[in-house]
């Protein structure tokens, strides 16, 4: 049986990079539209639309895993060792994100204008929520 600890940590890992590489391309389609002046507010919903069925998708196995790893929690002795190789692989997963999210900013606001900057720091904020919250909900559990 797999510790508590490793499912936490496997579910940050495919939530993290499944999510990113669907946020990755949502910001590659959006850049795409603003280079070619065809952005508006409802391309701007469309593509938020397909990123949140994605990461409705993506984050299904993931959300198994936790669950089987709160119904472990108690049931065997996990190591400290174990629990804190798992937490630094989920801090380091974060700290991937924020770096990869930031970057996609930085593209984005090269290309924008000013009137699109409000879109583009919502979706940024967009990415963190639902890139952030699986690895967050599995180092908490870490320490439960």
């Amino acid at each position: 049986m797999i510790s508590p600890a490793w499912l936490f940590s496997l579910a940050s890992i495919i939530a993290v990079f499944g999510i990113l590489l669907a946020f990755k391309k949502m910001v590659a389609s959006i850049q795409y539209k603003l280079e070619n002046n065809q952005l508006t507010s409802e391309t701007i919903q469309k593509e938020q639309s397909r990123y949140f069925l994605k990461v409705a998708i993506i984050e299904a196995v993931p959300i198994l895993l936790i669950i089987i790893g709160f119904m472990q929690i108690g049931s065997e002795e996990v190591s400290t060792i174990s629990t804190t190789i798992a937490a630094l692989i989920i801090i380091g997963l974060i700290i991937l994100t924020v770096v990869h999210v930031f970057l996609a900013r930085n593209e984005l606001l090269r290309v924008t204008s000013n009137e699109h900057k409000a879109y583009i720091h919502t979706l940024l904020f967009l990415g963190f929520g639902t890139i952030l919250a699986i690895p967050i909900i599995s180092l908490i559990a870490l320490y439960i």
